[in-house]
């Protein structure tokens, strides 16, 4: 749970990561709509980006 990204924005995240793949910078959400600058920035500090396992078997 992030502060300020509610139930339709992480819909809109896991429907981003689905169409394009893991992300590799946490810089890249903000190409998800509703995760603007002003909420990135807000967010930055509990973001991490990991590849897992299942991330590369997909790539």
């Amino acid at each position: 749970v992030l502060p300020g990204i509610g139930a339709k924005t992480a819909a809109r995240i896991v429907e981003y990561r689905q169409k394009n793949g893991p992300f590799k910078k946490i810089e890249e959400l903000m190409n998800v709509r509703g995760v603007g600058e002003k909420n990135f920035l807000k967010l930055k500090e509990q973001i991490t980006v990991a590849v897992t396992k299942a991330d590369r078997a997909q790539q």
